[in-house]
């Protein structure tokens, strides 16, 4: 297996994977509503936030194990991320739906269909949702009852998702890597664009070229915008005028978010490695290597395309390890200089997932490229030592698992599945 094949492999997965079968509706229900738990309220956008930082500390127990609380099912495979607001849990499907789910009821308030699938998250500000597509449009439906508002041209598929601030939506368009290319017969440009558009009208304030697609999600802090291409560069913006601040190039191609946290940038890149940058300057501080000691049987590097955490001084990120069995691994890091702490496998076959840290547990989803019986994909919570507290795993022969990112909202934990399904587990 090559490199190209390998990635190839990424996308291909959720096709391998989809639940066309599934009629859209609620399964499982056990409980219902809203419960005061200190944690977050609310989680608007991907990764929760403008800064992709996700550490919440409360002061409740945290569960030995969990198991699905309730269930809803679409038609096809979800690996957009649930992001929830005012009671309503949204989230977007590959059968070409963004989903609007309530809380409370557990029924659909909506759905809108676009024209293709839907890759990335949806963002929720001021009354209004944000969503792009594949059929190479962004999106902005009343939140409350999924009527259109304003619908952007970007001309190129859109994986990333967006980050709204200070009236402004920041997304990135075009993809032209394996796991875009396997599902069109086009050959896609060699360049990609960030955008940045008005949130309430969906007029454009300005645009920017890469020199490859942009799949990574924006991070927006004090007036910078942060992003990362395809062309292996990490970008800064000034959020107002689009200009570039500083460009930093990590030498690998970067699907992963940026997280800015204690005046650095965190990202990592398909070369296996982390990066942390001076968040002002752009100049490098630690770039932490997992191949480092890793010597693969097929001469692959390890993958890194799940967005890091960064909580209490250490940064958390999974990734694809490569071997003769591909496995997925979990990687803590020092944010002070980049040093490792700790590294646990196999999870699944990769984490494409982006953990979050609540009251010092990790959770994440892994998944697989294909039918296996040799690992089992699911849902995990490790503690901030690498020890596993619990799994929710599923069968490999006919479940792809988990490569959306979680949300944890009020107890919660939300995530979609290959098996079409957007799943809720009480932590406590």
């Amino acid at each position: 297996m090559n490199r190209r094949q390998l990635l190839r492999a990424c996308g291909t997965v959720a096709v391998l994977g989809a639940a066309g079968c599934n009629a859209p509706g609620r399964e499982a229900t056990r409980r219902v509503g809203r419960r005061d738990t200190g944690g977050p309220r609310n989680w608007p956008m991907f990764l929760h936030g403008r800064t992709n930082r996700r550490c919440f500390p409360t002061d409740h127990d945290v569960l030995e194990r969990s198991a699905i609380d309730w269930s809803y099912g679409t038609d096809d495979a979800i690996w957009s991320s649930p992001v929830l607001a005012d009671g309503t849990l949204y989230v977007g499907s590959y059968d070409g739906h963004l989903y609007a789910i309530s809380l409370e009821t557990g029924d659909a308030r909506w759905r809108y269909r676009t024209g293709d699938r839907i890759d990335g998250s949806p963002a929720v500000a001021d009354g209004t949702v944000y969503v792009g597509s594949h059929d190479r449009n962004v999106y902005a439906l009343d939140a409350e009852t999924g009527e259109e508002r304003w619908i952007f041209g970007t001309k190129g598929i859109v994986r990333s998702s967006p980050t709204v601030g200070d009236g402004t939506v920041f997304i990135g368009s075009h993809c032209r890597t394996e796991e875009c290319s396997v599902f069109y017969d086009v050959r896609w440009p060699e360049r990609g664009y960030v955008h940045a558009i008005d949130a309430d009208t969906g007029v454009p304030e300005w645009r920017y070229e890469t020199g490859d697609g942009v799949l990574s999600t924006p991070a927006v802090r004090d007036g910078t915008v942060y992003v990362g291409s395809s062309d292996d560069t990490l970008y800064a913006f000034d959020a107002a005028s689009g200009k570039p601040r500083w460009t930093y190039e990590t030498g690998g191609s970067i699907m992963s978010s940026p997280v800015v946290a204690d005046g650095r940038v965190h990202v990592g890149n398909v070369a296996g490695e982390v990066h942390a940058i001076d968040a002002q300057t752009g100049d490098g501080l630690w770039t932490f290597d997992a191949n480092r000691g890793f010597d693969s049987a097929i001469d692959l590097s390890v993958v890194v395309t799940g967005s890091p955490a960064v909580c209490d001084g250490t940064v958390y990120v999974g990734a694809m390890v490569p071997d003769e069995t591909v496995y997925g691994k979990l990687y803590a890091i020092s944010a002070s200089d980049g040093t490792g702490k700790w590294s646990t496998s196999p999870f699944a076959q990769a984490i494409g997932s982006s953990p979050v840290v609540v009251n010092g547990v990790l959770y994440f989803g892994a998944h697989t490229f294909g039918p296996t019986q040799d690992v089992s994909p699911g849902v995990f919570a490790v503690d901030e030592d690498g020890t596993e507290r619990w799994s929710y795993t599923v069968d490999g022969a006919e479940h792809r698992g988990f490569g959306s990112s979680p949300a944890v909202v009020d107890g919660t934990l939300y995530i979609g599945s290959t098996d079409g399904h957007v799943h809720a587990f009480d932590l406590e």
